[in-house]
């Protein structure tokens, strides 16, 4: 029963004997519904994260499950069938993009592995950018200058000579921005 967009399992003693649910049917959404994140998860990572697409494959393959459940008897390992099901839905969709063009397992695993690692990567980039900005903000910026115009090659002689300070004092500057970098990105050493 549908109130406010959201499914209700009535109990059966509510409804007309003719109109109760099937056990086996209700019993195979429940385990779907525990499995669906996941599902759509694997479907996103097959679909080369275009949302719309993954969950369009994630519906077709509830539908194919609901249209054929009765023919499936006993469900040995529903986890497998779902993620089988998801797979061959994500495989529609692939052939449909490439109009009868055929793709191999390996390689659309394979290529959903390499993007993944691509992803990650990227995160861990932006990661690292972000721990960095947050480091180089916190210096003071008068070694915040220093550092930067030795970063950009900058001889400590030309720097010593635009700030005003000794040689001495522009290296130890820097050291200082440096160990207060290093402190700041947990490197002690």
């Amino acid at each position: 029963m549908m109130r406010g967009g959201t499914l209700e399992l009535v109990a059966t003693s509510d409804l007309d004997p003719r109109l109760a649910p099937d056990r086996a049917l209700v019993g195979i959404l429940r385990l779907w519904l525990q499995h669906r994140d996941e599902l759509v998860t694997r479907s996103l990572r097959l679909l080369d994260y275009h949302e719309a697409d993954a969950e369009d494959a994630v519906a077709n393959s509830l539908l194919r499950l609901l249209e054929n459940y009765k023919r499936l008897g006993s469900i040995q390992n529903p986890k497998a069938l779902f993620h089988r099901l998801v797979f061959n839905s994500c495989m529609d969709v692939h052939r449909r993009r490439r109009g009868t063009q055929y793709v191999s397992l390996g390689e659309l695993d394979n290529e959903a592995d390499a993007r993944d690692a691509t992803t990650e990567a990227r995160y861990h980039e932006m990661e690292l950018e972000r721990l960095l900005v947050a480091a180089f903000s916190s210096l003071p910026s008068d070694l915040r200058k220093l550092l930067v115009a030795r970063a950009n090659g900058t001889s400590y002689s030309v720097i010593s000579q635009q700030v005003g300070i000794t040689q001495a004092n522009a290296r130890k500057r820097v050291q200082q921005a440096r160990a207060i970098l290093r402190r700041h990105l947990g490197r002690d050493s």
